[in-house]
């Protein structure tokens, strides 16, 4: 690609995502505020750390006060009333505000706990397990302690059986709701660990590498080692992790200065698309590499703090022992380049976990509500062996009814789960039209077009229907044809052919060697069809780079034929795609 093309395309992604930087630009009377505020804060964070209990009671003066005053009033008429019957009854209402407090922070405590072995990946589900447990907690306390005694107060004893057998019956299935989300919590965690603990971890290693190189300095590396000791819970968290990687980008401490990427701790450029880490490569390529078209092992370490870290970065980055050779320019911008397509492949695949879960979760939804209704059939006091009997029947016939959904069901899970012939953010082609993976479901799957009209797809329609998955391909080949007038030497065509050979030379990170060039002679002899077939280093999955590269190559042959004032034919250029063996 072409500097001017390059930096239009990265001017027109600033514009619309301009990278995040947190460093304050404010005038010198509001920084002087903010850090009063932040010595302020800090001064109440110290405090906090040295005085948790006075802390925690000041925040909840409240639920604190009413579990006082309750149980206390509970006590006093202990002391004072003798009447064990009527003091027993009477207390119990007196200390329930008591209870319904207690109970609170004890769900919360318990819900930690549960969440400390669960290890949920969100905050979502967090709160809807705190929630859950408040219920357990409330049915317990009215079913063991509350409802016999209130029912008795109100003269209601002919009730209270039934009633407390509702609170015991709701307690049971608030616990099995409890349980139910804690271990879809725990095979979650599970599932999510054996599928991408080893690519979150090198992931996160080659973040960490990238970022060195982005370092001028000693001092910076300093800093930035620094920084990320201080957050080194968070680093380490997989749950911090995984939202990191669902974002589908890097995260880089750069910033753009008059169109140049420099070094600054404090930001945070984002960086989502290859023509962005193209752009920034290029910028770090002349800064490490000094104009050279080589470096050593011995120049490459000087960027890190230690020669593991710097061995262990040109591993995960290159993909080869620093002994065996040299590290090249194009190699190197490629890397940079191919660290975005694998982040990006990453939380593609996490996408697909999610679609398999949500299938896990709805087959414990099922199991779980039909455990509960059969508990419920028994406490209300149903015939369970007749039910089940009756439940065989029906089921036998609604297996029979829907056998040919249920074929369709089973076709489309081994299709997602199975085979994977796909995957979300894959460029496919279906019956000639070009489509975007954007969500894989259990029965259905939603692409989107170029016009960016959404098609649902039956999943059972897509495993009988050949797809070109054309992330799976092999490096695209870009062909294109021209026609030059019929008295065109032999020698003008091989000079073409040596610019569009220097063309690639100088262009080593988008083209690679040789460059096939091929001349037929029309039957009519009234001109020359040339055909030159290119090598894009990327694949069809980066469809508009590709077409953005193509007119490169298109405007760098017209511009030689002009030159040569040879009469030629507009190119007319398409990509092929090789397929994997």
């Amino acid at each position: 690609m072409s500097m001017t093309s390059s930096s239009k395309a990265l001017e027109y992604m600033l514009l619309r995502e301009p990278p995040q930087n947190h460093r304050l630009t404010t005038d010198l009377d509001t920084i002087v505020t903010i850090d009063d505020e932040f010595d302020e804060d800090a001064a109440e964070l110290e405090r906090e750390r040295t005085q948790p209990v006075r802390f925690w009671i000041r925040r909840n003066i409240i639920r604190v006060t009413i579990v006082v005053v309750s149980f206390a009033a509970s006590a006093i008429l202990f002391a004072v009333n003798h009447n064990s019957q009527e003091r027993t009854e009477v207390e119990t209402i007196i200390a329930i505000p008591g209870l319904l407090v207690v109970m609170m922070f004890a769900s919360t405590a318990t819900e930690a706990l549960l969440v400390r072995i669960a290890d949920y990946s969100s905050q979502d589900a967090a709160d809807a397990l705190r929630s859950r447990l408040r219920f357990v907690f409330f049915f317990g306390i009215m079913y063991r302690f509350m409802l016999w005694k209130w029912m008795y107060l109100l003269g209601m004893e002919d009730y209270a059986v039934v009633a407390v057998q509702i609170a015991k019956a709701s307690f049971v299935v608030s616990v099995g709701v409890v349980l139910k989300q804690l271990l879809y919590g725990i095979v979650k965690k599970f599932a999510a660990v054996h599928a991408l603990a080893t690519d979150l971890r090198n992931m996160g290693a080659l973040q960490d590498a990238m970022s060195m190189v982005c370092c001028p300095d000693s001092r910076s590396r300093a800093g930035m080692l620094r920084r990320w000791k201080e957050q080194a819970a968070e680093r380490k968290s997989f749950s911090a992790q995984l939202a990191a990687a669902r974002n589908r980008s890097l995260v880089l401490p750069l910033k753009n200065v008059d169109g140049d990427w420099v070094f600054d701790e404090s930001a945070s450029c984002r960086i989502a698309n290859s023509l962005q880490m193209r752009a920034i490569a290029h910028s770090q390529l002349k800064r490490v590499f000094g104009g050279a078209t080589e470096i050593n092992f011995e120049q490459w370490k000087k960027w890190f703090s230690s020669q593991t870290s710097a061995h262990r970065a040109w591993t995960l980055l290159f993909k080869d022992l620093p002994e065996s050779s040299n590290l090249q320019s194009e190699t190197f911008v490629w890397a940079f380049i191919q660290s975005l397509d694998r982040r990006i492949q990453l939380g593609n695949r996490m996408l697909n976990l999610d679609s398999l879960l949500g299938v896990i979760c709805v087959a414990f939804d099922t199991v779980f509500f039909m455990a509960v209704g059969c508990y419920i059939s028994i406490v209300l006091g149903f015939n369970f062996s007749a039910m089940v009997v009756t439940f065989a029947t029906a089921l036998a016939s609604v297996t029979f009814a829907l056998s040919g959904t249920l074929t369709r069901l089973f076709e489309s899970m081994v299709w997602v789960f199975a085979t994977k012939a796909i995957e979300v953010g894959d460029s496919i082609q279906m019956d000639q039209q070009d489509f975007v993976v954007v969500a894989i479901r259990l029965m259905s799957t939603e692409l989107r077009s170029g016009d960016n009209r959404v098609l649902i797809v039956p999943n059972w329609t897509l495993a009988q229907t050949p797809i070109y998955n054309l992330r799976k391909t092999n490096a695209a080949t870009v062909i294109i044809k021209f026609q030059v007038s019929y008295g065109c030497s032999k020698e003008d065509l091989l000079a073409v052919k040596r610019a569009i050979e220097a063309f690639v030379t100088r262009n080593p990170d988008t083209w690679r060697l040789p460059v096939d060039f091929r001349v037929m002679d029309l039957l009519d002899q009234t001109s020359l069809t040339v055909t030159a077939i290119l090598r894009h280093r990327l694949n069809w999955q980066q469809k508009a780079i590709i077409m953005e590269d193509r007119f490169d190559v298109v405007s760098e042959i017209r511009s030689t034929i002009n030159a040569m004032k040879i009469g030629y034919k507009d190119p007319d250029a398409y990509v092929d795609v090789k397929p994997r063996p």
